[in-house]
C-alpha cells in the first residue's frame, strides 16, 4: 500500500530523489526547482524506503537461514523416516535370495 503525504507519493519521491541525487539543478534556493518542504519529504521518504529496503533484505536473509537449518532437519527426518523402508527392502531381498538359490 503506497503512503501518500500532502506533497508527493513515496515513487514520486524515490524518481524525484535520484534525479535529485544526479542533477545539479535540483537545488534548494532562490532558483531551486524544489521547494524546501518538497526537498524535505523527498529526503524523509527516501530514507524510509531505504529503511524498509534495508528491512526487507535483513528478513530475506533470515528466511534463507531459516530454510537452510531446516533442510538439514528435512534431510535428516526423511533419512529416519525412510530407514523403515531400507530394512524392509534389505529383508526382502534376503528372503528373495533364499527362494532363488
Amino acid at each position: 500500500m503506497m503512503r501518500t503525504n500532502n506533497h508527493i507519493t513515496d515513487l514520486d519521491a524515490i524518481e524525484l530523489s535520484s534525479a535529485w541525487n544526479y542533477n545539479s539543478k535540483l537545488v534548494t534556493g532562490k532558483n531551486a526547482l524544489l521547494s524546501d518542504s518538497l526537498l524535505r519529504d523527498i529526503k524523509v521518504l527516501s530514507s524510509n524506503a531505504k529503511g524498509d529496503a534495508d528491512m526487507l533484505e535483513t528478513e530475506l536473509h533470515a528466511v534463507i537461514n531459516a530454510m537452510s537449518q531446516n533442510e538439514g532437519k528435512s534431510v535428516d527426518a526423511l533419512k529416519n523416516s525412510t530407514a523403515s523402508l531400507k530394512n524392509n527392502l534389505t529383508k526382502l531381498k534376503e528372503q528373495l535370495d533364499k527362494t532363488t538359490h
